[in-house]
């Protein structure tokens, strides 16, 4: 790629829900009509996926259907959660549950069953480091977004409008200690960090008010809760 790439008149730093939710909205708002904005992406995931450590088994979404990527704003979208079953032959199954929370499972397939209508537009495997203004006789004509792949390589791209999703900044007086942290990156990190080294501990995931101890010990709070225990005996317990 060259110093003076092409111009694309959106990118967006991460493809989650919310970018995903705005590559649907300007299809279904273009249509067949006038040609559509040009879109790119970038994603330092190797392929879409949300919040994959939270795929526990039984866990359900705390939110009806109904708030999908799109019904709010247009139920005739082919990018409903009602089209997605229908396409996927579960119509029927899903309405005979008398549910309108569908496992978080289910969720995560709609979710890359509709992000894989728009790979052409994703370069997946890219992680931005810069973002900075490209100025012409003193006004702001683009913005230069430079990411790099896995092997290395420099991607530098430029755009009229740019639109940042997922971007979470945790105030240095909130940092958590190794044992806390945020449940959807907890269980990996337990088991890289933890049960690796054959530390004895006991855990406890909790989110919304869904918590229980490890071991089957009374919920920490809420009427329902939800027990995911990683528990390691070592040689020096108890000496």
């Amino acid at each position: 790629m060259t110093d003076h790439p092409a111009t694309d008149d959106i990118i967006g730093i991460g493809f989650g829900p919310a970018n995903l939710s705005l590559a649907i909205a300007l299809r279904d708002a273009t249509g067949d009509g006038p040609p559509r904005p040009s879109l790119r992406f970038i994603e330092r995931q190797e392929r879409f996926g949300w919040h994959r450590a939270m795929m526990l088994p039984g866990a359900d979404m705390q939110i009806s259907f109904v708030k999908d990527l799109v019904s709010l704003r247009d139920p005739t979208s082919p990018f409903s959660f009602l089209n997605y079953l229908h396409v996927k032959g579960r119509l029927s199954t899903f309405l005979n549950l008398k549910t309108f929370t569908p496992s978080r499972v289910e969720y995560n397939d709609y979710l890359a069953w509709a992000a894989d209508q728009f790979s052409d537009a994703v370069a997946y495997g890219e992680t931005v480091e810069t973002v900075r203004p490209e100025i012409r006789d003193g006004r702001l004509a683009a913005f230069v977004v430079e990411a790099r792949d896995g092997a290395g390589t420099r991607r530098p791209r430029r755009c009229r409008h740019l639109v940042v999703a997922g971007l979470a900044l945790i105030p240095p007086l909130l940092i958590l200690p190794p044992l806390l942290g945020y449940a959807g990156v907890l269980a990996s990190r337990v088991a890289a960090e933890f049960l690796a080294d054959g530390l004895g501990l006991t855990l406890i995931l909790a989110w919304g008010v869904a918590a229980r101890r490890a071991g089957g010990a009374a919920p920490v709070e809420g009427r329902e809760a939800v027990q995911v225990a990683a528990a390691h005996e070592t040689a020096h317990q108890g000496a």
